[in-house]
């Protein structure tokens, strides 16, 4: 709940900058979601169990934040002030 809070907070700092919220393709994942994505995705997706997904704490981005542009480089910049790395 703690890492869903933050994300909200960090969500709002980044609209009010870009006008628009932040792109989220994927947050928490049950143990057969994980399980399934590393079957699919095994050089990529973390075995299930130890995946930061299913304890809540991790959510993958879209959007133009996985490149070096400026949402990724204002991510980078304020992230930290929320919680996120």
């Amino acid at each position: 709940a703690d890492a869903a809070v933050a994300f909200a907070l960090l969500n709002q700092a980044y609209a009010a900058h870009f006008g628009r919220d932040m792109c989220v393709t994927s947050g928490y994942r049950t143990y057969a979601q994980q399980a399934a994505l590393r079957r699919q995705k095994p050089g990529l997706a973390a075995p299930a169990g130890s995946s930061e997904h299913g304890y809540g704490l991790a959510v993958d981005l879209c959007g133009g934040v996985e490149s070096a542009g400026e949402p990724y480089w204002w991510l980078r910049e304020n992230a930290p002030a929320y919680g996120f790395d």
